[in-house]
Formats: structure tokens, sequence, C-alpha cells
């Protein structure tokens, strides 16, 4: 009688073991699953700043310690042009998610932050949201004004070559991932011709498709 409870019992957890494994392995279907058709996120890509797959010229300034930071420092590395200014809620999310964003994406570029704010306040976000980037103090606007672009949080992806290979606005971390993702091998479902600029070798859209792709994002 004794030996048939314990098989009873070794039975039950035989059982009850299989059944947890059987939803594990469910738990684990449907997450495959909803990554496969979540939507994926997308920098809100507009006409504003430079042409998407041109050569960009030097973007210089000054760090929160003094030094001369510039975009010819990163040649040969792939680095996104981060402007956030002052009283943007989306820019502070989008500077909390910096450090996750360089954790969650392999080859995960370097980042270069435009802040318009003054010096001290540029130095206590370095402290406090933006350890792992480096920052450039712009109060006044004017990089991004000589950028031709209007709004903030707005992000450009230059690859090693000095060639943007990505632009658009980025008020949270997917769109900051999907930014980085994309690398500007493709928009939507747009499919990209060759194209040469100032000797720089890419590919880039036709005259026909480059409103439509703007559209698409």
């Amino acid at each position: 009688m004794e030996r048939l409870w314990i098989a009873s019992q070794i039975a039950a957890w035989v059982i009850a073991t299989a059944e947890l494994l059987t939803a594990l392995v469910l738990l684990w279907a449907l997450g495959r699953i909803h990554l496969r058709f979540a939507p994926e996120h997308h920098a809100l890509v507009t006409d504003e700043g430079p042409e998407i797959h041109t050569r960009m010229g030097e973007i210089s300034g000054t760090s929160v310690d003094g030094k001369v930071v510039s975009t010819a420092h990163y040649r040969g590395r792939e680095v996104v042009l981060l402007f956030v200014a002052p009283e943007c809620g989306p820019c502070r999310q989008v500077l909390q998610a910096v450090a996750k964003v360089r954790r969650t994406i392999p080859r995960c570029p370097e980042f270069l932050l435009v802040v318009e704010e003054s010096r001290s306040e540029a130095k206590n976000i370095a402290r406090t949201r933006a350890r792992n980037a480096t920052l450039v103090v712009d109060e006044g606007a004017e990089i991004r004004a000589s950028l031709d672009i209007e709004r903030t949080p707005y992000a450009l992806l230059i690859d090693g070559n000095g060639v943007l290979r990505m632009k658009g606005v980025v008020n949270d971390q997917g769109q900051l991932e999907g930014l980085i993702r994309r690398r500007g091998r493709h928009m939507g479902a747009m499919r990209w011709s060759v194209s040469l600029d100032d000797g720089a070798q890419g590919s880039g859209p036709t005259n026909s498709e480059e409103q439509v792709a703007l559209l698409v994002g």
C-alpha cells in the first residue's frame, strides 16, 4: 500500500512537471509570435534637415568641460547626433532611453548629444541622465538652426564615412532604436537605388520615390 502511494505521488509530480514545461513552451511560442508580428517602431522621418544618404559637413561644438567636440572625431564609427531642448517632455524621455538603447542594440553607434541648455544644466544632465554619452552645449540652438532642423528631440544617424543614413523625430526608446536598426537600408516597403553624392557610396531613393519615402517614414 505504501509503495502504491509513493508511486502515485511520483506520477503526480511527473504530470505536474510535464504540464509546467508545456505551459512554458506555449508562453515562449506566444512570445515569439508577438515579437514577429508586433508593429515595428520607426523614427518620424521629416523633410527638414539634411537629405538622407548625403555626406555631412563637420559639425562641432563645445562640451560641458569646455573642449571642442566634432563629428570628425567619429570618422570610422557610426554616431547618433541627438538634439534635445529644455521644456521638452519627450526629450527627457529619450535621454533616459539612451543607456538602454546602448545595451540592447548590437554594434550600437556612439552618441553625441546636442543639449540646448545652459552649461550648468548640461552638466547636470551629463551627471544624471547621460553618463555614457558626449554632450555638446548649444544654448542658442545654433547647430540645429544651421541644419534647418525645426523640432526636438531629433536625431541624425551618421555612418563612419560621414554620410547621413537616417534622420527623424525620436520621441521614445522605440523610435530611437528604429532609427538605428534601419541604418538607411530601407524606408517602409521602399526599395533603394544606388546613389552617389560627393563620392559617398550608398543607397538612396530615386527622385520619384523620395517624397513617398518621407511619407512612409
